[in-house]
């Protein structure tokens, strides 16, 4: 029986980073400069866009309420490594394996509708910590906002209702490769 043939990447050398983590080496595979692109590989796919103040400000609360200090990567799952194992092992055991129906398109929703609803999140799971949980940076955040007269919710929402200042930010499309 003839061997399978290797792919490529296997016998290739690789640019590699070597640290010390805790008692160990770690090894991070890095990309050669060659396989990143370069962020002026965009700008044929740069549109300008018009944000508006309450927009703007929306965001930042938005980015504010849910950027940590501290980032642990144990509380992540790979969910599409999980469910291939569950169907893999179900296999295994004998169970018939049936293809979901196919889900509808999934509606349109308006932008700041769900910024506001991500916002809202944020806030909630915020208050939902236990007192000695918070982030102890976060009420001089907000007094820190106050002081430079960041705008109140009621504000925000009143200017939603009403077309005002408009502010150019530029909109990046996604590309692979």
């Amino acid at each position: 029986m003839q061997q399978p043939h290797q792919a490529e990447a296997d016998n290739k050398e690789q640019l590699v980073l070597v640290r010390p983590l805790d008692d160990l080496l770690c090894m991070t595979t890095l990309r050669y400069e060659t396989q990143v692109k370069t962020t002026s590989s965009f700008d044929d796919e740069r549109v300008e866009t018009v944000v508006s103040d309450a927009e703007y400000q929306l965001a930042m609360t938005l980015i504010d309420e849910t950027t940590s200090d501290e980032f642990d990567l144990s509380a992540y799952q790979d969910q599409y490594t999980v469910k291939l194992t569950q169907l893999i092992e179900a296999k295994v055991n004998g169970q018939e394996i049936v293809e979901a129906p196919s889900l509808e398109a999934p509606s349109v929703i308006n932008l700041m509708d769900a910024l506001k609803a991500s916002v809202q999140k944020a806030q909630d799971s915020q208050q939902a910590k236990p007192a000695g949980t918070r982030e102890k940076a976060a009420p001089k955040k907000v007094a820190a906002k106050k002081k430079t007269g960041a705008k109140s919710k009621k504000a925000l929402a009143e200017e939603l209702a009403s077309p005002g200042k408009r502010k150019k930010a530029t909109k990046r499309k996604s590309k692979t490769g």
